[in-house]
C-alpha cells in the first residue's frame, strides 16, 4: 500500500501519468526509494512545490535531454542539455523546483537524512551530515552503473528483493 502512496505522491509532483517506484525498508531504517521519472509526452509544466525535508535526491539520466530549468531555495539556474549519466544531487530541505521539457527519463534514488544515520549507526559510524554538492549534472559512471542495475528491477517489481536494493 505504501508503494502506491509514493508513487502516486511523486507522479503528482512531476505532473506524470505514473512513477514506477520501489521502496525498501532495511530492518530499523527509514525507507528508501527508487523511482522512474519518465515523460515523452506533451509538456506539463514546472514540478509541484513539495514540504522541505531532511532528505536527498539523486537523478540519474538514463537518456539525453533538452535543456531546462531548476529553482534551488528560489533561485533560478538554467540547466544545460542533459546527456545519460548526468547525476544530479539535490537537498530536499531546499525545495528543489524544476520545469523539464520532455522527452525525458531519469532514475530517482530518495535517501531520506534518517536512513543515512540509522545505516551509519548500525555500522558505528559517526551521521553523514549534510551532502553539498557545486555542479548540477556531472558525469558520474558509478551512479549510472547503478541506476542501469535497478532498471531491470521495474519490469518485475515482485521479484526484487530489498537485499539487492
Amino acid at each position: 500500500m505504501q508503494t502506491i502512496t509514493i508513487e502516486e505522491t511523486i507522479a503528482r509532483r512531476f505532473r506524470l501519468p505514473k512513477a514506477p517506484t520501489l521502496v525498501v525498508q532495511p530492518e530499523g531504517v527509514s525507507p528508501m526509494a527508487f523511482t522512474r521519472l519518465r515523460d515523452e509526452g506533451p509538456f506539463r509544466g514546472r514540478t509541484m512545490a513539495v514540504p522541505p525535508e531532511e532528505a536527498f535526491e539523486f537523478q540519474v539520466a538514463l537518456a539525453a535531454m533538452s535543456s531546462g530549468e531548476l529553482w534551488i531555495n528560489g533561485n533560478h539556474t538554467e540547466l544545460r542539455e542533459v546527456s545519460p549519466g548526468d547525476t544530479f544531487v539535490f537537498d530536499l530541505s531546499t525545495n528543489p523546483n524544476v520545469d523539464l521539457s520532455p522527452p525525458y527519463d531519469f532514475l530517482r534514488f530518495y535517501l531520506p537524512m534518517a536512513a543515512l544515520d540509522q545505516l551509519a549507526g548500525h555500522r558505528g559510524l559517526r551521521r553523514a551530515g549534510r551532502l553539498r554538492t557545486t555542479s548540477l549534472g556531472i558525469q558520474d559512471p558509478i551512479m549510472q552503473g547503478l541506476a542501469l542495475s535497478i532498471l531491470p528491477m521495474f519490469q518485475e517489481p515482485v521479484t526484487t528483493t530489498a537485499l539487492l536494493l
